[in-house]
């Protein structure tokens, strides 16, 4: 009788939460970066593919400047990763990176920095000071 071993699928990130702090100086803000790494080892039988999703837990409240109290909507935030185009997030989320997975890729390693900002229409009517607020990451298979 032949013997059969299944090792089970994984998905692993660095990190699955992170707090940030983008400094607004004179209505621009500073970049605020962390790298990220997502390695997978998969059957695409059973996930064919998955995507790295950020969010912020309180969209309407995303980022806080704690001296003045004034808060920013996650849909005033902008994120990229690597060299993917910055987006904005939408209600309250964003995709960092999605793959399909094929037999003749079902391990990968993706590592890229993070950056987050503050969308310049957003900025420019910010008081100067540090927001901040904890982004999450999360793996959402599909």
């Amino acid at each position: 009788m032949p013997i059969s071993l299944r090792v089970p699928g994984s998905i692993s990130l660095s990190l699955h939460s992170v707090p940030v702090s983008v400094a607004v100086r004179d209505g621009s803000s500073q970049p605020f970066g962390v790298p990220v790494t997502v390695e997978w080892n998969l059957d695409p039988h059973e996930v064919p593919g998955f995507r790295v999703a950020a969010y912020f837990r309180d969209p309407g409240a995303a980022l806080v400047e704690a001296s003045s109290g004034i808060s920013l909507k996650a849909d005033d935030v902008v994120v990229r990763w690597g060299l993917n185009q910055p987006q904005r997030f939408q209600r309250g989320e964003a995709t960092l990176f999605q793959t399909m997975v094929v037999s003749e890729q079902r391990r990968g390693k993706e590592s890229q920095a993070l950056s987050l900002s503050i969308a310049d229409d957003a900025g420019s009517v910010l008081g100067d000071g540090e927001y901040q607020g904890v982004l999450y990451l999360e793996v959402r298979s599909y």
